[in-house]
């Protein structure tokens, strides 16, 4: 993941070697929970295209796709992709007052076909959010609780099991 994030973002990204700002993809997988995580901490501005093209094989786990804002990953926004669950999609505001669901997809996505699907997530400068999978548009929603541009991008694997082919992000610097 953290070369087609590299690939995506640049092709030039390099590991930082501790102090300062860094700008590259860190793993962090943990065998106690199922959980493994990819950072790249770039500027991305408020107003994004995020695209992923991704294979899901089980229905049991998560996937996360986080933009964030500070240093600790915690503020920003979160869509979550839960396989074959009736609430499939959640689109999720973490901030320093707490964190709400801003929109859910009610219905069960059945991506585990084991074939490539593309999740396109976007957001304009007005706070227009749109979702789509596979072309069909299934959230839309308007938040303005963040009008900064956020730090970077986490992929989030929560016991799932994924292929990822491409990550593409128009609004990174």
């Amino acid at each position: 993941m953290g070369a087609i994030l590299n690939q995506a973002l640049g092709g030039n990204q390099k590991k930082s070697e501790g102090g300062g700002r860094s700008t590259t993809q860190s793993n962090t997988p943990s065998q106690n929970t199922g959980l493994a995580a990819i950072h790249l901490d770039r500027t991305i501005s408020n107003a994004f295209s995020l695209q992923i093209e991704f294979t899901s094989w089980r229905k049991e786990g998560s996937f996360e796709l986080v933009t964030y804002q500070g240093s600790t990953r915690k503020a920003g926004y979160r869509m979550y992709y839960r396989g074959g669950k009736p609430n499939a999609l959640e689109m999720v505001r973490s901030s320093r007052y707490g964190t709400n669901a801003i929109q859910t997809y009610n219905q069960s996505l059945n991506l585990e076909d084991k074939r490539t699907h593309v999740l396109l997530w976007t957001r304009d400068r007005f706070g227009n959010m749109k979702v789509s999978v596979d072309g069909n548009e299934l959230m839309a929603v308007t938040d303005q609780s963040f009008r900064d541009p956020f730090n970077g991008l986490s992929l989030i694997n929560h016991g799932g099991d994924y292929i990822i082919s491409k990550v593409a992000i128009k609004g990174a610097n």
